[in-house]
């Protein structure tokens, strides 16, 4: 196990939901949020503590007992299920309430790779018998998709003026 990479990997995680935070508190919007402005926070919070959760997760688990692959594998299996839950909340949302956040291209695609990549890693991990690459690759997808969403969110601040 590369013992560097996971906590490198929850540190940019944490880091990019402090900045979102720092977003969240110093925009106050005098209409108020609007419901995709909070879809976009939430899903920037939720998918970066995700990262934290699931970077960590391993190191922890390693301290029991526990089979190094069946933590691997677990871990994998958490991560994936908690990437497609906000990717169909964040769907859901939209639905309900009858708006649609502006991706660009690139965005979707990465949307779409993501979910093509989580609903596969799992079984491929399995055949293969190893986990911890497909988590790895899974956990930079994951901030680098934070990423986007975060200057997503930006960039709708600074063409409305300041208005989330």
């Amino acid at each position: 196990m590369d013992t560097e990479f996971f906590p490198t990997i929850a540190e940019v995680a944490i880091t990019l939901a402090g900045f979102s935070g720092l977003v969240a508190a110093f925009q106050r919007p005098e209409s108020g949020w609007t419901d995709a402005a909070v879809t976009r926070i939430s899903v920037l919070l939720y998918l970066t503590f995700s990262v934290l959760l699931f970077a960590l997760l391993p190191l922890a688990l390693y301290k029991t007992s526990l089979n190094a692959e069946f933590i691997w594998i677990g871990t994998l299996i958490g991560w994936s299920l908690s990437v497609l839950g906000v990717i169909a909340v964040m769907v859901v949302k939209m639905k309900k309430h009858g708006f649609s956040i502006e991706l660009p291209v690139l965005t979707r695609i990465t949307v779409v790779v993501g979910v093509l990549y989580h609903v596969g890693c799992v079984p491929l991990a399995l055949i293969l018998g190893t986990a911890e690459p497909f988590l790895a690759i899974g956990l930079v997808w994951g901030v680098m998709y934070g990423g986007i969403v975060f200057y997503a969110t930006l960039s709708h601040i600074w063409s409305t003026g300041g208005s989330a």
